[in-house]
């Protein structure tokens, strides 16, 4: 368990600073939000929110897949671990 975490924490590390200011300027004008899923979610209809959504969205469910491979667990089991390490980095800051 502390192997998937270690590598949920790096994945998100990698996927969330190659957005990370388009994604963090989304996220704190209330422009897209962090689902329990382990996904991000537009709360606007700006095409470039929605653009951005997809790309964190697919790049987060392909290294989730990955993940699961590697591990044996469903990519959901993965994206709801890599939710509560998101959340908890997001806590944080």
């Amino acid at each position: 368990m502390r192997l998937i975490k270690f590598m949920t924490i790096m994945f998100i590390t990698c996927i969330s600073s190659v957005y990370a200011i388009s994604l963090q300027d989304a996220k704190g004008s209330g422009s897209v939000v962090e689902k329990s899923s382990g996904y991000v979610e537009a709360k606007s209809s700006d095409p470039e929110v929605e653009k951005l959504v997809k790309n964190v969205n697919d790049g987060r469910k392909k290294e989730y897949t990955k993940i699961a491979k590697k591990r044996n667990l469903s990519v959901k089991e993965v994206a709801k671990i890599a939710a509560v390490q998101i959340k908890k980095r997001d806590k944080n800051k």
